[in-house]
């Protein structure tokens, strides 16, 4: 079982809550982003916001920690 702190993250976690993240993924991608992480669910599920230009409004997501985790990995995730 994996430890928990007080904002709810497991110890090991490549993402905390109330942190901002660059997606990079290469220059001119239009899935070049910056993500403010919102909350950790159950130590699984992430729920972060990115801002869409085009719309000028926020969308929140939420995805599995893994995928943060594999974004780290293979250097796409880069904390701000």
């Amino acid at each position: 079982m994996k430890k928990k702190r007080a904002d709810s993250a497991p110890v090991d976690a490549v993402v905390r809550p109330g942190s901002s993240y660059h997606l990079f993924f290469n220059v001119g991608n239009i899935n070049n982003n910056k993500i403010h992480i919102r909350a950790i669910v159950d130590c699984d599920w992430v729920v972060f916001r990115s801002w869409s230009k085009r719309k000028q409004q926020w969308f929140y997501q939420i995805n599995h920690m893994y995928f943060f985790e594999l974004l780290h990995r293979d250097g796409y995730l880069k904390k701000v």
